[in-house]
């Protein structure tokens, strides 16, 4: 039976913990009609799985950026802001298409909506 379904989002937890990382692109490269988006933290972005979602065009990284710097590292650990920026540029140096999401809170909205956060992304993402 086919449903028609288009597009899938791997969310919530890490999809790209090591022990799940094979399973979760596996699925995905294996269904290359299905676009995916993977949304994770980009702490288990290495070079290795950086090349195998980039050679994968129907799989789109989401990385997660809830905030600048300051406030990001306040809700998700110090060193996590940088490690989401260290993961969209291995990305980017791949020509990889990315995406960020962002979890609003009553902590981060004024920020996450603001010109400056918005022009940090666009700056940060691929040209």
């Amino acid at each position: 039976m086919k449903f028609g379904v288009h597009y899938a989002a791997w969310i919530g937890g890490e999809p790209l913990v090591p022990s799940a990382r094979d399973i979760t692109l596996g699925i995905s490269e294996r269904n290359q009609k299905v676009a995916t988006i993977i949304c994770t933290n980009g702490d288990f972005v290495d070079e290795k799985a950086a090349d195998r979602i980039a050679s994968s065009r129907s799989i789109v990284p989401f990385i997660s950026i809830d905030g600048l710097r300051d406030l990001h590292d306040k809700r998700r650990g110090e060193g996590s802001y940088d490690n989401a920026l260290k993961a969209m540029g291995r990305f980017k140096e791949r020509k990889a298409m990315i995406g960020y999401s962002t979890t609003i809170t009553s902590e981060n909205f004024r920020e996450v909506s603001s010109e400056r956060f918005m022009d940090e992304m666009v700056k940060i993402a691929p040209s």
